[in-house]
Formats: C-alpha cells, structure tokens, sequence
C-alpha cells in the first residue's frame, strides 16, 4: 500500500480476531506513514518504505482483549493533516481544515466492543 508505486501516504490497519464470546474477542491496529527517506530496495526485492506511527501494544506474546482499555497517553493519535495530502498542498477551503486529523484509537476499540453482534 505504501510503496513508491501508489500514491498512498497513511495506511491504517484494523483487525478483529472474533472469539465464540466478548470476553476472548482480540484486535489489532496500526497506523504506519510512508517513508519518504527509506533507501532503494535491493535489486529482485519489494521492501515497502513505511514507518509504523502507532501498534496496538501486545500483552505478552499476545494482542489486547478487544475489551481491555487503551492505556492512558496513547489513547489517541495526531495525525499531521500535510499527510493526507502529499506532495500536494493542503486544500485552503472555508473552514480551513485543521493542522491534525485526530484517530480516536481508544473510541475505535469501544465501538468494537459494543457494536459486536451476538
């Protein structure tokens, strides 16, 4: 998604791994940017320049419990608004848009967990 042949400058990744109940239901996401500075890839190999911004943290060896709060400070995430738009300028509309795009991560995982059909 990320890689010099697209014009794709953010990849947010969210999976859900559904359990037989709530409680053992886990989930995963990331946000990741392209790397505008990553080096060539070797000759032969696709190496996708990115870098990852934000992953949900594992607990252990494992990925949270979809109902296991985000962890205080990083339930959150600004993203600069210039991302969304690059290499172009970003749009001067009325209202202007604002300096960050705020990805909500801990709001995401609620409504995971609240909207989970039976």
């Amino acid at each position: 998604m990320l890689s010099p042949a697209t014009l794709v400058n953010v990849f947010i990744l969210i999976a859900y791994n559904r359990n037989l109940t709530r409680q053992s239901d886990s989930w995963y996401m990331q946000i990741a940017l392209r790397d505008y500075f990553a080096p060539q890839s070797p000759p032969g190999m696709h190496i996708s320049p990115f870098i990852i911004v934000y992953e949900t943290p594992q607990i252990g060896a494992r990925y949270p419990k979809v109902n296991t709060p985000i962890a205080q400070g990083t339930q959150v995430y600004d993203l600069d608004t210039g991302c969304l738009y690059d290499p172009q300028p970003i749009p001067d509309l009325n209202p202007r848009l604002p300096a960050s795009f705020r990805i909500n991560i801990e709001q995401i995982r609620n409504t995971i967990c609240n909207y989970r059909r039976p």
